[in-house]
């Protein structure tokens, strides 16, 4: 790719113009019915993740950003090329045709933008010998290589076992060779530091399909309404902007998942589950190398980034959160853009673009940024004392401009009622989306489970080398290289993390606000933990640990918080399962109905979509169907495209002539789910034992006309 970026200007005309014929030639073998197997879909990715970002970093002539940047960089400006131009190719939708959101207008369309800015860049760079290519990523097949390309292969041909063959041995020693990585890095000089962020991004690829391809259906919660929008859009081949609703004027949702499942004739269920993970894996390589201007050390940004990826919602509720990933890589790209070595007028282009990107990605973020930038911003200004030339009070207005005109037009409001609500919305967004605790433990309350109790001490301990660690950067700030933009905005992140601690609402747990959070203070938790050591050495007047021997520590805590995390510690010691992929085979084998409960609350077997379909297919539509909230919620939203169904109580009165349907935990072990979250009831307080009125069954899914 750096090669690519340098070409000359004839032979960067020729490249874009070969891969655009390799995607056209593989749509036509479709058409003609000659597909050839897995084709499309590698060259469609391949051609929407990366081309247009190098046209466009072409384009923009952004030479003096690094390798790793630009590379994070054109991924980002693909994403956010995807999005806005199927908005533009929608918006066209209204006036010439209502099926420009499929596959040949899409494919004229931007490909025909893409080969007009590259003729631009043609001619402008024609007399310029542009061929400066002089890799620094230059690495020859090794046996650390080699040993890290075959992590990804390992997690996903165990995520293949797990479905088709049900054991997880594979998916266990994909995590076992993770955690033979962190032990190599900081016990070893062996993998060489120009490997770092491959390895950081093999991790982090490793870890998202470990558990997003344990399943050949969506899990989580906020992924189906995800899904429902998404498939709207295909369904339609339009995006209807008019419904007032958050996650469908969300562009990363409504652009770019069906772009993506048309261009490169991918089932949405696996663009959600392939694609997006992909680009999620982005966000570590940026954490990284931000993390490597502030401490200058290579080995403490590899530790601090491999316990950010070991936070348990990291893999697990992000890969439900389709939109929130695709935010959470604008926002660090916005940072990596501010601290780069740009020119001062492509930093704030760069930067106004991707705020763009973000707001349009999903409101959550984009409002808990838009009330705390200020705070850092004063903490950067009057604690710090420091001016900055990006962020700025005019950049933080722009940023309120751009939500502010985004929620106007398409919320369906007037512009006085917009006013009026926004600051509703806002708390609503920010509570509902990132503060709400529902789907999890907080690491705070006391868990009745054993593995509860340890990762509740592995979570306040590492908490505590965070704070440790923030008040020794500001108290001595020589030591260290920490710029004041993200000292601020640390400052911020860490507020709100104490602040969670002491709310009824939040708290310090497992969940999307540590997440969050954790972006910008996992490096104090490592910086802590080494202070942590140091004192203790002092307190017990022994000889000081060493720098080496603190990371050796480090790296054994980092070590167990993952294997607790992921699910393999829950397994050993055969305590409340949490893993969709390396404890399913044991929740569904435990005679433990509680066990049965949380895996079965957002996993849906292949049994529970088929009788969904079916359903969907054959049903009366005028006739309500009763279910419990898991499945009215979540299932019939996704694969029925049936929402507003009423959830199933043991209060409920059904009506006469109404559908009752059962999935796979209520049929076999009685469990039904609602009628709020963490509520469960059993299926015997209710009468449905008159066979008469079954009209479908699959011996796992039950569906009654009553």
């Amino acid at each position: 790719m750096e090669k690519i970026i340098n070409y000359d200007a004839k032979k960067f005309l020729i490249f874009l113009f070969s891969i655009h014929c390799a995607l056209v030639g593989s749509i036509l073998l479709d058409f003609l019915n000659f597909p050839v197997p897995i084709l499309r879909q590698v060259i469609g990715f391949v051609y929407l993740t990366f081309v247009p970002g190098i046209v466009l970093h072409r384009a923009l002539k952004l030479r003096k950003l690094t390798f790793l940047e630009s590379f994070i960089c054109i991924v980002g400006l693909s994403m956010l090329f995807i999005m806005f131009s199927g908005f533009f190719i929608n918006s066209l939708g209204y006036f010439f045709t209502d099926a420009l959101i499929s596959t040949i207008p899409l494919t004229l369309i931007i490909g025909t933008i893409l080969l007009f800015l590259s003729l631009i860049c043609y001619m402008r760079d024609k007399n310029e010998y542009n061929e400066v290519y002089s890799s620094t990523t230059k690495t020859s097949l090794s046996l650390p290589l080699l040993f890290l390309c075959t992590i990804p292969f390992l997690s996903i041909i165990g995520s293949y076992l797990i479905n088709f063959y049900h054991t997880n041995i594979l998916a266990i020693i994909s995590i076992i060779f993770i955690i033979i990585v962190l032990i190599i890095v900081t016990f070893t000089d062996l993998l060489p530091k120009n490997l770092y962020p491959f390895s950081i991004f093999i991790i982090s690829i490793s870890i998202l399909y470990h558990n997003s391809l344990a399943s050949t259906f969506l899990d989580g919660w906020d992924i189906h309404f995800e899904y429902y929008f998404a498939n709207l859009v295909l369904g339609n081949s339009l995006w209807d902007s008019t419904i007032p609703l958050n996650v469908n004027a969300m562009l990363s949702i409504v652009m770019l998942a069906p772009i993506y499942s048309e261009i490169c004739n991918l089932e949405l269920t696996y663009v959600f589950k392939i694609v997006y993970p992909f680009i999620f894996s982005m966000v570590p390589i940026g954490i990284y190398h931000i993390y490597q201007k502030q401490i200058l050390n290579e080995k403490i940004a590899f530790i601090s980034v491999f316990y950010f990826m070991s936070i348990y919602t990291f893999f697990t509720e992000m890969l439900a959160l389709a939109r929130q990933q695709i935010a959470e890589f604008f926002f660090v790209l916005i940072f990596l853009i501010m601290l780069s070595n740009l020119d001062l007028f492509k930093k704030r282009l760069l930067m106004v673009l991707f705020v763009l990107g973000l707001v349009t990605s999903h409101y959550g973020l984009s409002y808990l940024i838009l009330l705390f930038m200020p705070v850092g911003y004063l903490f950067m200004t009057y604690v710090l004392k420091h001016k900055s030339d990006t962020y700025t009070i005019n950049f933080m207005l722009l940023f309120s401009i751009i939500v502010f005109i985004w929620y106007t037009n398409f919320t369906q409001g007037s512009v006085l009622e917009t006013i009026v609500s926004i600051f509703g919305h806002i708390h609503e967004s920010i509570m509902d989306d990132l503060f709400s605790t529902r789907s999890v433990e907080l690491a705070t309350s006391t868990s009745p489970f054993l593995s509860g109790q340890i990762l509740r001490m592995l979570y306040l301990l590492s908490q505590f080398f965070i704070a440790i660690g923030f008040i020794t950067v500001y108290l001595k700030p020589e030591d260290f290289k920490i710029s004041n933009e993200y000292f601020g905005f640390s400052f911020v992140f860490l507020s709100v993390l104490i602040t969670s601690f002491f709310t009824s609402s939040t708290g310090m747990n497992i969940h999307r606000l540590y997440h969050i959070t954790s972006i910008f203070l996992s490096m104090f938790c490592v910086v802590g933990g080494f202070t942590f050591f140091q004192s203790i050495s002092k307190i017990l007047h022994t000889h000081p640990i060493s720098y080496k021997k603190s990371l050796k520590i480090l790296s054994v805590f980092f070590a167990v918080f993952m294997i607790f995390n992921v699910g393999i510690g829950q397994q050993i010691i055969h305590d409340n399962p949490t893993s969709v992929s390396i404890n399913r085979e044991w929740a569904k084998n435990s005679d433990n109905l509680e066990h049965k409960y949380v895996f079965y609350k957002m996993h849906f077997p292949s049994q529970d979509v088929t009788g969904t379909k079916w359903l969907s297919k054959n049903r009366n539509s005028t006739t309500k169907i009763y279910a419990d909230l898991s499945s009215t919620a979540l299932l019939f939203f996704s694969y029925g495209m049936i929402p507003g169904e009423p959830i199933l109580t043991d209060h409920s009165r059904i009506e006469p002539g109404s559908y009752v349907y059962l999935r796979y935990p209520n049929v076999n072990y009685g469990i039904m789910y609602g009628p709020k979250q963490g509520m469960k009831w059993n299926i015997t307080d209710i009468p449905l034992s008159d066979q008469n009125n079954l009209i479908y069954s699959n011996y796992d899914n039950s569906i009654y006309k009553l």
